[in-house]
């Protein structure tokens, strides 16, 4: 039997909310969001300035792909503080988020009178927001323009860098390397030489510009291993960062081929997995 005052709702339909609804959840939100804010010592507005700093911090880097240095950091704070601009649009947003929250008394603390009263004296609306734009682009150009040399290095450098990597799929190399870690012997130390081979490749492919430290650092801890008859007793922890050296190469190897092969990445597109990890390789990831 249907309960007429609560009609069922079919699968993949997306419930209406109606605007007494609408009103009556916002102001439950508030209600949790001003538990939230006191149990944390903040005011509401406060706690949701943080929220809000935190969700555009997280979602900037994500899209946009750059950071601020902190200089940067001040100088966008100082043109954030000014006030804003009022259009009919704003000012409709205001209007509806006051009748599902109620009205917010205005944020004034004494930070953001500082700030703003140095925005203010210093200009910030004119040659500093320019001036600001200018550094960011010129930040972004230089990243993009590098990174796009990368991606024309390694689509003329595909043909080999698909014959090496099938070298280091073949039977006589990862297969048989990793069967000699667990087999005990000492022919898993021939990894460290692939492991300089790939090494060797990916960084012809930016000659400029250094590996990744870290990469690098677990590079040189395989290079400067050799076989000794004691290792017999600590084999796990004597050859295993060969091991770990040779397919950390290999994996980078393979995201160059397979990003290669594919179309060139778009400034402002989201990163495939692939290609981010490739430019954390080469320090062209923030």
């Amino acid at each position: 039997m249907t309960d007429e005052t609560n009609p069922p709702v079919h699968e993949g339909a997306t419930p209406s909310l109606s605007a007494e609804g609408g009103v009556e959840l916002g102001r439950v939100l508030r209600r949790y969001a001003e538990a939230i804010a006191k149990s944390q010592g903040k005011t509401l507005e406060e706690w949701v300035l943080a929220v809000l700093a935190e969700k555009a911090a997280t979602d900037m880097s994500a899209l946009e792909e750059w950071r601020l240095t902190a200089a940067e950091h001040a100088k966008l704070l100082r043109v954030l503080s000014a006030p804003a601009v009022v259009t009919p649009p704003l000012e409709q947003a205001k209007s509806t988020a006051e009748t599902l929250l109620g009205a917010a008394p205005p944020i004034v603390t004494p930070a953001l009178e500082r700030t703003t009263a140095e925005a203010e004296t210093a200009s910030w609306g004119g040659p500093a927001v320019a001036d600001l734009r200018r550094q960011l682009l010129a930040k972004f150009d230089d990243r993009a323009q590098a990174r796009a040399e990368l991606f024309a290095a390694i689509q003329a450098a595909l043909p080999h860098l698909e014959e090496l990597l099938a070298t280091m799929r073949s039977h006589w190399h990862a297969p048989d390397l990793f069967y000699r870690f667990y087999h005990q012997s000492y022919k898993v130390y021939h990894a460290n030489e692939d492991t300089a081979e790939m090494v060797r490749e990916l960084q012809a492919l930016a000659p400029g510009r250094q590996l990744n430290e870290w990469f690098l650092a677990i590079v040189a801890d395989a290079a400067g291993r050799k076989f000794e008859p004691d290792v017999n007793s600590q084999w796990v922890e004597a050859t295993g960062p060969v091991i770990e050296a040779f397919l950390h190469a290999k994996m980078f190897l393979e995201l160059v081929v397979q990003e290669g092969r594919g179309p060139a990445p778009q400034p402002g597109h989201s990163l495939s997995s692939g290609w981010a990890a490739v430019l954390h390789l080469y320090g062209l990831r923030y």
